[in-house]
């Protein structure tokens, strides 16, 4: 059996090593959530937070947009 060992730095390559690409926002900036939406998923969040509990290897909750294929959607 023949075996290629390969040796990458990601500490100062991840980028090129893990071929990541930057994130593409459809209006050139990143969107943010309003106060209000803020709020609202704060509230969501909280009502639903027992349901987390049965799952003991979540530590944190957040909302945000998301990314795929590197675009916020």
């Amino acid at each position: 059996m023949e075996v290629k060992l390969k040796w990458s730095d990601l500490y100062n390559n991840a980028a090129n090593v893990l071929d990541i690409r930057p994130i593409v926002y459809p209006s050139d900036e990143p969107k943010i959530l309003e106060p209000s939406q803020v709020d609202e998923i704060s509230e969501i969040i909280s009502k639903h937070l027992h349901v987390f509990d049965k799952h003991r290897n979540i530590t944190a909750v957040q909302a945000s947009f998301k990314i795929t294929e590197s675009k916020q959607t």
